[in-house]
């Protein structure tokens, strides 16, 4: 059995296996037919999303931005776990998912929301993701490397959570850090798009202590690119 983290944020998605890390912009835009490619780069499928997920194209992350003629970027809730969760995370899966692996291997996810969010979207996850999909990865000599992905079930934390469990835990999820869990914790998570605080208290989630603010990274940024429109006549997309 394969257990993934992936967390799929406004501005990046993020994802491991325990050994490996994956990050990416949470971008996908259509995937066009290039005429001509060339990359000097490391042109390996960890930079290189050009997939095919239920019969469609797209071009993923970078290779969105940089060669896709329409590119789909929100700052919008609803609409990503509508459009993006499904897209994104069937990407991660198939790039971890071994060679050798038996389609019948069933694969674990665990993944996080803004606390603002939890309640009313965390049983979604598992209605999108879970069952069996095809993912086909085109890559750069248009060769296509076909991979079936079962996706067992999701488990759903909220964000800040995973900060502490991280601290308290080793890799097999055992308390290890034995003083911390008799103290009250509190974390402060500077999303992209929201910021979330959370208190623990003797491993004990003290919700009433526990919020999400509509704001993060991405204000700055904004602001940064209205200056820059303001002052330089130049355009500058938040992601």
């Amino acid at each position: 059995m394969e257990v993934l983290g992936i967390d799929i944020g406004f501005g990046f998605t993020k994802a491991t296996d325990g050994e490996e890390t994956l990050i990416f912009k949470s971008l996908f835009g259509d995937a066009t037919d290039l005429q001509f490619w060339v990359d000097f780069g490391d042109a390996s499928l960890s930079n290189y999303f050009n997939v095919t997920i239920d019969g469609k194209s797209y071009f993923i992350g970078d290779l969105a931005e940089q060669q896709s003629n329409v590119i789909s970027f929100t700052l919008d809730q609803e609409k990503l776990i509508t459009e993006f969760v499904k897209v994104l995370s069937l990407t991660v899966a198939g790039v971890f998912l071994k060679e050798e692996s038996s389609i019948n291997v069933p694969i674990n996810i665990v993944s996080g929301l803004p606390i603002g969010y939890f309640k009313h979207n965390h049983k979604r996850f598992n209605e999108i993701l879970t069952g069996h999909h095809k993912v086909t990865y085109i890559q750069p000599d248009g060769s296509r490397i076909a991979k079936e992905i079962y996706i067992n079930k999701v488990r759903m934390l909220p964000q800040p959570l995973g900060t502490i469990l991280n601290l308290l835990m080793d890799d097999r999820g055992k308390i290890v850090n034995r003083e911390l869990a008799k103290q009250k914790v509190g974390v402060v998570d500077i999303g992209f798009r929201t910021t979330d605080f959370t208190i623990m208290d003797r491993l004990r989630y003290i919700d009433r202590s526990s919020r999400t603010m509509d704001t993060g990274i991405s204000k700055a940024f904004g602001v940064i690119s209205n200056k820059l429109r303001e002052k330089c006549g130049v355009s500058v997309e938040l992601y």
